[in-house]
Formats: structure tokens, C-alpha cells, sequence
């Protein structure tokens, strides 16, 4: 938001950018494909309905809970080159008794905004004969195809299968997971962010004339999109608003991209008001 007071004709002002909404909808990302096979163990990724088999029959062995869940945020490119941001999930598995007993992991990210919930399931084809990889090492898993959006808040669950029955201890582990927005320099490149605009340089200026008018003028963004210009006026020593203009244009001709554009207003009540703020917002 800028600040225009009487005085010089011509101030430059920063942009207050309001990047739209990207999709909301969870979806898993085609690449890179999901692998859980690894020497001693068969497994297949699948998708889930996040209604594991033992919700309706738990059985009376289970496996521990995850061992060192740790999730952060990753970039992965689409089959058609698209970047996305992706959340890293990895864990790994207790070495005690209870590994004979686990069938599978299920992944869920459950969005907060929407309350809505996408789930994978690793599911084994052989039963775990040793507490430990023929390397010695612990087995461990990790996935990378949950897309998710910026700005948003998730919870993430990793939970070993098959589940309790009710009134038993839980094997699974859940964390939260904030996403940057697109101000945060990793996110500014990825595809949701560059479509909203992230990477725009509007170069504002700011003209009053003398009849009492007020030019806007910027540069266009290189998609076809909704503009929406606001002015704001304030006495000298006062908050409240003594004016307000919103002024709306369409920009969808692709002659257009990266012209600049002027909108021009008729200020009121020019007595009163000393100063007058600017907001030039992506719809």
C-alpha cells in the first residue's frame, strides 16, 4: 500500500498483491513414481479410501508406532515439466518384535482449511522375516507425491497397519505442516505461484493532476486476469476514510501482456481529505 500526500505529482509505490486462491483439491502428482520394494520386502503404493481393512476387523497383534517421522516441503516437476510443491514424508520402523505383525503403512494429509483427507497406502506382499534390512540398516519409507498449496495448513499421519481396536495404544503419528506462501522465494517459481502471479513486476505509478483526478498507471501481467484498482482517502490526523473508489478492468487480449495500463480517478471531498493510499490487487 502506498500513502499519496499533497506535494510532488509523481510517487512510485509498491504493490499490495492479493494472489488468487489456487485449487484446493488434494491430488497426488504422476512423478516420480512411488516405490516401497526393497530387498526382503515386496510392496506396492496404492491409493486409499483412508478406510484401512482393520478399522472394521482390528486384529489382536499390531505393529509399533512410526519411528522418526520427519516431513518438509519438496518441489517435483510434472510429466509435462509443471513444478509443484510436494510434501516429503519419511519414517522409519522400530526393531522389535511387533515388526512381524506389520502388513503396511497408510499416508494421510488431511487439509485444514476444507477438512478434506487423501490417503496412500503402502501395502506388503510378504511378511518381514528379520528386524532389520540384509544391510543391517533399519527398513525405512519415504513418499513425495502429495501436492499441496500455498499458504495452506495440513496435518500429516503416518499410520502403521494393521490398526488397533479400539481402547489400544495407537501405532500411528501425526504432525502439522505449514506451506510457504508465494512470497517465500522457494515457492515464487512453482507453477500454482507463477499462475497467480508471483513473479509480476507491475512498476506502479502515481499521478494527481491538477483537476483533481489521480492516475494509476502499471504494467501489465503476461495471462489474461481481473485487475482491481482501489484509492483510498484520509484527513491529515485521522484514520477514517473520507473517500473510496474501486475501479475494475479485464486485461484478456495477449497483445496486452506486459503493457502498461492507466486507470484514472475522480477524487471527492478534496478539502478533506490530505492523503490518499493505493491498492493494485490480482483477482
Amino acid at each position: 500500500m502506498g500513502i499519496l500526500s499533497p506535494g510532488p505529482l509523481w510517487l512510485v509505490l509498491p504493490l499490495l498483491v492479493a494472489l488468487p486462491r489456487t485449487s484446493l483439491a488434494l491430488w497426488l502428482l504422476d512423478t516420480p513414481e512411488p516405490v516401497c520394494s526393497q530387498p526382503g520386502l515386496n510392496c506396492t503404493v496404492e491409493n486409499s479410501t483412508c478406510l484401512a481393512e482393520s478399522w472394521f476387523s482390528p486384529p489382536n497383534m499390531t505393529p509399533s508406532f512410526p519411528k522418526d517421522v520427519n516431513i518438509r516441503l519438496g518441489f517435483e516437476h510434472s510429466r509435462n515439466g509443471n513444478l509443484f510443491p510436494v510434501v516429503h514424508i519419511e519414517w522409519k520402523v522400530w526393531t522389535d518384535g511387533s515388526i512381524l505383525f506389520l502388513r503396511g503403512a497408510e499416508l494421510s494429509v488431511l487439509q485444514m482449511s476444507t477438512n478434506e483427507q487423501l490417503c496412500v497406502e503402502f501395502k506388503f506382499l510378504n511378511q518381514l522375516q528379520h528386524q532389520v534390512r540384509p544391510d543391517l540398516s533399519r527398513w525405512h519409507f519415504a513418499f513425495d507425491n502429495f501436492v499441496v498449496e500455498p499458504g495452506q495448513e495440513y496435518e500429516i499421519t503416518v499410520q502403521h497397519l494393521p490398526k488397533p481396536k479400539p481402547n489400544r495404544d495407537p501405532n500411528h503419528e501425526s504432525l502439522p505442516f505449514r506451506v510457504p506462501d508465494c512470497r517465500d522465494p522457494r515457492m515464487k517459481v512453482t507453477t500454482p505461484c507463477m499462475s497467480s502471479g508471483s513473479l509480476w513486476e507491475p512498476d506502479i505509478l502515481v499521478e494527481r493532476l491538477k483537476n483533481n483526478s489521480l492516475v494509476v498507471s502499471f504494467n501489465l501481467w503476461n495471462e489474461s486476469t481481473f485487475y482491481k484498482i482501489l484509492v483510498n482517502g484520509f484527513p491529515n490526523t485521522e484514520t477514517n476514510s473520507c473517500y473510496e473508489e474501486v475501479q475494475y478492468i479485464n486485461q484478456s487480449r495477449e497483445e496486452d501482456f506486459h503493457h502498461r495500463t492507466n486507470v484514472t480517478f475522480l477524487l471527492q471531498n478534496v478539502n478533506a481529505c490530505c492523503q490518499y493510499s493505493v491498492q493494485t490487487l490480482l483477482k
